[in-house]
């Protein structure tokens, strides 16, 4: 039988996957949003599954960088607040579940964020692809 603290670590490193593919899909996105722009007159011109996409690759790594940003800010003062206290290193403590819940929100929002711009662009693809 696997201990809580095994499953923890599993959510852990899936976790942690998910944000780095969201990442690079969103990279990845981008680049397909490239291929695709239109220019005309020096103007850059999306059509609209593309410039939805667009926005939620924006969504996306806002998202992500508010998970991180949180979770850093709310850890790192969590701990100072220890330090203060004289806690030691080795202390066991039992924080706030509440701590976790905004970076919890955010994952959530950048993987949906990530999910809706390839449906923006499979969108896109599905209009203007077709096989031969």
């Amino acid at each position: 039988m696997a201990k809580l603290e095994d499953f923890r670590e599993g959510y852990y490193v899936h976790s942690g996957k998910v944000s780095d593919n969201v990442r690079s899909l969103c990279i990845s996105a981008v680049a397909i949003i490239w291929v695709f722009k239109q220019d005309a007159n020096q103007v850059t011109n999306l059509p609209v599954p593309l410039y939805w996409a667009l926005l939620w690759v924006v969504a996306a790594l806002a998202f992500d960088f508010a998970q991180y940003f949180y979770a850093s800010s709310a850890w790192g003062i969590f701990t100072r607040i220890q330090e203060r206290r004289n806690v030691a290193d080795d202390t066991e403590l039992d924080a706030p579940p509440i701590l976790n819940w905004p970076s919890i929100m955010f994952f959530y929002l950048k993987s949906f964020s990530a999910v809706m711009v390839y449906v923006q662009i499979f969108r896109h693809l599905y209009a203007v692809v077709r096989p031969i």
